[in-house]
């Protein structure tokens, strides 16, 4: 006879995500959360988790790719217009340090779609909530203190600006 698995749990007030397609359109999001990671083909690359920070929509999480293209490649305007939109420092000719911590709680303008997505392993095709456009929003709206100190704990152990190798 074998025994039960029981144990005790709280989840600490938090409700379950809502991951359903949203209106597409525009959103200011706020930035909460930076992961470093490696594209396909061996660039830095940051997963970005931003939390919907508006009326419409407020609350919900959507997620970004930045990834900072090699020297000599195509694409690296990406990046360096992602870190104009949210006010961070960049240089187009030199080397420079970018530090992503800095990026919590700094809100952007994200244009938002409805994307298919299909699992290779299930085949089970999602319809999910995908980011393709990047605008900067006024200075004076530039930084949510309030949400991103919400989110700093679990953040600040994802993320450490002397780890990343640029």
């Amino acid at each position: 006879m074998s025994e039960e698995l029981e144990f005790s749990w709280n989840a600490g007030g938090q409700e379950p995500m809502d991951f359903s397609p949203m209106k597409p359109g525009k959103y200011k999001v706020c930035i909460v959360e930076v992961k470093p990671g490696t594209s396909q083909k061996g660039d830095m690359m940051m997963d970005i988790h931003c939390v919907v920070d508006q009326e419409e929509g407020k609350g919900r999480h959507v997620w970004n790719k930045v990834t900072f293209i090699s020297e000599g490649r195509p694409g690296a305007g990406i990046a360096v217009h992602f870190l104009k939109s949210i006010g961070e420092p960049f240089d187009i000719h030199n080397d420079f340090k970018v530090k992503p911590k800095s990026w919590l709680g700094k809100r952007f303008t994200a244009t938002i779609i409805n994307d298919r997505y299909t699992n290779p392993n299930t085949m089970e095709t999602k319809v999910t909530n995908k980011i393709t456009g990047v605008e900067p929003v006024p200075e004076a709206e530039l930084k949510n203190e309030a949400l991103a100190a919400k989110y700093a704990a679990k953040a600040a152990a994802t993320v450490d600006d002397e780890t990343v190798p640029f």
